[in-house]
């Protein structure tokens, strides 16, 4: 679980000892905010007399007394729990207790800001249907790439053939299927962030400082899964370049060879019929 610890002046960080207690007391006091929706406060000397798993974690750290209260969600479910110790009470209970309380509404709001602009990022950069990166995020890192003049990198452009047959044939639910398991196969010989879904049937893999031999055993490997299955098959073009002088030149020559690969399967699909 996550700690933040804010000290005054003069005062040591508690973090490694407060770090020691169990979790099943987080689990009781978690339980407790739950059923009262308002400050916890207690003299720890008392709760030290009962020997409870905590009281021995507040002796090593000097703590005479706790406030705290719970930080909850709209559904009232508990995410974190704010407090303070050894306060000094310059006012009532009651405002301390509404002190308290606005603060941690303050800290909540912030945290499922937070939280949910970081899901938006991640949905804005990820392709819903097969879980890898999508269009948005392989532009991005394309930029990148070109700005840092990576050493080497390997690139490929694979391109599902038959997909419209597919959704024809069997319905999108075969086609997005389809595309799933082809995800799934590059999943199986490549690391996700080098991974991109920037069309209805376009992928590219893009791997920075690889090998050029690993990286030609990772897309042969990649075409003889491709070949297992021709109901799913895919066009595949690559190249491997020993520097990064222009990316989106790169791309394009490969783009094109893959576009020459897809066209002579279809030429052999026709010769064929």
């Amino acid at each position: 679980m996550p700690l933040y610890e804010w000290c005054n002046t003069g005062i040591s960080s508690g973090r490694e000892v407060l770090s020691e207690i169990p979790a099943e007391v987080f689990q009781k006091w978690r339980t407790y905010f739950h059923k009262n929706d308002f400050t916890y406060s207690t003299d720890t000397s008392e709760l030290q007399k009962t020997g409870s798993s905590e009281s021995a974690v507040f002796k090593k750290l000097g703590i005479t007394n706790l406030l705290s209260v719970p930080l909850m969600q709209g559904n009232g479910a508990v995410i974190g729990v704010f407090g303070a110790e050894n306060v000094r009470f310059h006012s009532t209970p009651q405002n301390m207790k509404l002190l308290f309380k606005t603060f941690a509404f303050f800290v909540t709001s912030m945290f499922l800001r937070q939280k949910y602009e970081s899901e938006m990022t991640t949905r804005s950069f990820s392709d819903d249907l097969t879980g890898l990166q999508n269009r948005n995020k392989f532009m991005q890192d394309m930029q990148v790439l070109q700005r840092e003049q990576t050493r080497s990198v390997g690139i490929a452009f694979a391109d599902m053939n038959g997909l419209k047959q597919i959704n024809d044939h069997h319905g999108h639910d075969a086609g997005d299927a389809a595309l799933k398991k082809a995800a799934g196969r590059f999943l199986s010989l490549f690391r996700k962030h080098n991974l991109y879904r920037i069309g209805g049937d376009e992928f590219v893999i893009v791997c920075p400082e690889i090998p050029q031999h690993v990286f030609a055993q990772k897309i042969a490997a990649l075409m003889d899964t491709a070949g297992c299955e021709q109901a799913h098959s895919f066009a595949l073009g690559w190249q491997w370049f020993p520097q990064v002088s222009d990316i989106d030149t790169h791309l394009k020559d490969t783009d094109a060879l893959m576009y020459r690969n897809k066209q002579a399967y279809y030429e052999g699909a026709r010769a064929a019929e």
